[in-house]
């Protein structure tokens, strides 16, 4: 559990907002828990003292929607029926200007992110580092960027990497992106905020069912009784469903599904002038559009 959980629950205060016109902030009324990907959202409210400054979810660390405490145990979490709204990532100047500067000569480009925080579920997310790199072979020839931060346990030689030092920053190089390819966790959680289409990895450990985006081709294993399975030690029936995941199924999906776009946008950025450039105002536009959306719910 982690940054996920906070893209998710940022969708959920605004299903909330839209709903009694209001700003939320997540705890129950004796703590507020705020988050850094919060930053800029205007319908959260970054330290609530008392009820009335705000309307309180009991969204946090050990009180999360999808998940039934009274059933699970320290070896195995038990999942409740859930579907995530996609949450909002607002952006600074900076972050989008730095983004921008990292990635302008690589335009257009898939973000990459083998990497996953293993401390809740153990090694079982793990697609592992082999398949990884065998994919990132097979998809020499288009632009790859992996973002290298404090959880990254593997290079890709086949990808640019940039160093990143918090998942804000990640998240503005996502923003820029045309697709993406990831374990299931907290970048999955942002490109659906962010409205990118790509690919996660699910495995057997969590389906996405539970959470999961229609926009994003999701490969979990439907084939056992035991997915998702929850466990949180090594677990061989999510071993085995990361064994049927293969590089090659999922290059075939990014070549049948997304290559041709990726012809069309790599042709446009070479023969018209300053196209990289127009992207970055348009990136600057639809953040701006995006915030003031989210305050106009709470004007009505």
């Amino acid at each position: 559990m982690g940054i996920g959980d906070e893209i998710m629950a940022s969708g959920e205060a605004r299903k909330h907002v839209k709903k009694n016109r209001r700003r939320v902030s997540f705890g129950d009324q004796d703590h507020s828990y705020y988050s850094e990907i919060f930053k800029y959202n205007p319908l959260i409210v970054p330290d609530a003292h008392s009820k009335e400054d705000c309307d309180w979810i009991q969204n946090y660390p050990g009180s999360r929607p999808y998940l039934d405490y009274s059933r699970s145990t320290e070896e195995k979490v038990v999942f409740k029926k859930y579907s995530p709204t996609p949450g909002d990532i607002i952006f600074s100047r900076k972050e989008l200007y730095w983004a921008f500067y990292q990635i302008k000569q690589h335009l257009p480009f898939i973000l990459i992110e083998p990497s996953f925080k293993g401390k809740f579920s153990s090694d079982n997310k793990n697609w592992g580092q082999e398949n990884w790199i065998a994919l990132g072979e097979k998809l020499k020839g288009i632009n790859l960027i992996q973002p290298i931060h404090a959880y990254s346990r593997l290079k890709l030689s086949s990808a640019t990497g940039i160093q990143v030092s918090t998942f804000r920053e990640s998240c503005a190089l996502l923003n820029f992106s045309s697709y993406f390819i990831s374990h299931e966790g907290g970048i999955h959680h942002a490109a659906a905020a962010l409205r990118k289409a790509g690919i996660v990895i699910f495995g057997g450990f969590i389906s996405s069912e539970i959470t999961g985006y229609q926009n994003h081709v999701n490969l979990d294993d439907k084939s056992s009784h035991d997915s998702p399975c929850g466990n949180l030690t090594p677990c061989p029936h999510c071993r085995q469903a990361m064994e049927k995941i293969s590089p090659e199924e999922i290059s075939q999906i990014l070549l049948s599904e997304y290559y041709t776009h990726l012809k069309i946008q790599s042709y446009l950025f070479k023969v018209i002038p300053g196209s990289g450039r127009a992207m970055c105002w348009l990136k600057f536009f639809q953040n701006w559009r995006k915030r003031r959306a989210l305050e106009k719910l709470l004007a009505h």
